[in-house]
């Protein structure tokens, strides 16, 4: 197995263990389809969402009752915060006067 599917099938069981009472592996989807989604994989980003979507992602992971689960939720709003600050003051840039 390649360093990066062994990256993957970590990152998936640590993130899936305890979602919905059932761990899903990767080994559970066929391995062509796998293949095909690493091929694909050119780096990781978090997803700029809206605040709605922010919200209900931090309120899953604090429901989760769990250290981690209440790390990430903290994560999640913290970086909402300091995205929205920095978007604010970019929007402030492009609509003062020029002089």
């Amino acid at each position: 197995m390649s360093f990066w599917r062994n990256q993957l099938d970590a990152l998936t069981l640590h993130s899936e263990k305890n979602a919905d009472g059932e761990a899903w592996e990767i080994d559970d989807a066929p391995e062509s389809y796998v293949e095909l989604l690493m091929k694909n994989i050119i780096g990781i980003e978090i997803e700029d969402k809206c605040v709605k979507d922010r919200v209900g992602v931090a309120e899953g992971f604090a429901s989760m009752d769990t250290e981690a689960a209440r790390v990430l939720a903290g994560e999640v709003r913290t970086y909402a915060e300091v995205f929205d600050e920095k978007k604010e003051i970019r929007r402030q840039q492009r609509v003062a006067p020029q002089g």
